[in-house]
């Protein structure tokens, strides 16, 4: 799901015409429709440019560098 606060973007602009990155998305442009409050670190964990891969610890398919599919699933392996 694309950020409605950045719109995909990744990025927002400040008052003094810099970009900073979106707090909602963490610079990424996608947010999570399954956690909408968790979307700020579920999005660091998803990546589309990437092949779809089964978490390692619940088997749920996604897309990312990590080997889990969020930061439950990191947290919860320990």
């Amino acid at each position: 799901m694309i950020c409605e606060i950045c719109h995909g973007e990744g990025s927002l602009a400040t008052l003094f015409g810099e970009t900073r990155p979106c707090p909602e998305c963490n610079g990424s442009g996608v947010a999570s429709c399954c956690d909408t409050a968790g979307a700020h670190y579920v999005a660091s964990y998803r990546d589309d440019a990437f092949e779809p891969r089964k978490c390692d610890y619940c088997g749920q398919e996604y897309r990312g560098p990590a080997v889990y599919c969020s930061l439950e699933c990191a947290t919860d392996d320990i």
